[in-house]
């Protein structure tokens, strides 16, 4: 099973690669999709939805993880989050490619510091995910694989 995980960023899409093959998590690729600042928003959202749908031919995932979008105090820049987020998806369905969809990591932090504690949370409320899935060491990817696995069992 093979994971394209993307963290969407008008400015700076990461995204990783992994498969799993029995019990081991294997790294295939990762890298960044760096749009050139001095064009218009639409011409960054078209070169990083067709990147993202280069990618996604290269490595033919059979899920994509999604990170949620995470409403700060800017809501433009809520907005332009949300528009990335929106082709990664869509170059994702125009391939029939599941999206998966989760929480950042960095949102459960926040939320457990605020407790007064440091590092990942480990309190069953706060780690979890959507549907009460665990919260990884990886991430996106590997949240999505568990949900993957959970689905989809032999």
């Amino acid at each position: 099973m093979r994971v394209f995980g993307i963290d969407p960023g008008s400015l700076i899409t990461g995204y990783g690669v992994v498969e799993k093959h029995g019990a081991r998590l294997v790294h295939v690729d990762n890298g960044l999709i760096r749009p050139k600042r001095d064009i218009s928003f639409s011409e960054r959202l078209k070169h990083i939805y067709t990147e993202i749908d280069r990618l996604l031919g290269e490595f033919k995932p059979d899920v994509v993880a999604l990170e949620e979008a995470f409403f700060g105090k800017d809501a433009r820049a809520a907005m332009k989050l949300g528009h990335v987020r929106g082709i990664a998806m869509l170059a994702a369905v125009s391939r029939g490619i599941e999206v998966a969809e989760y929480m950042p990591v960095h949102r459960f932090r926040a939320r457990r510091q605020t407790a007064g504690a440091k590092g990942r949370p480990r309190d069953p409320e706060t780690a979890r995910g959507r549907g009460g899935r665990r919260i990884g060491r990886t991430g996106t990817c590997d949240m999505s694989l568990e949900r993957f696995r959970n689905d989809h069992r032999d």
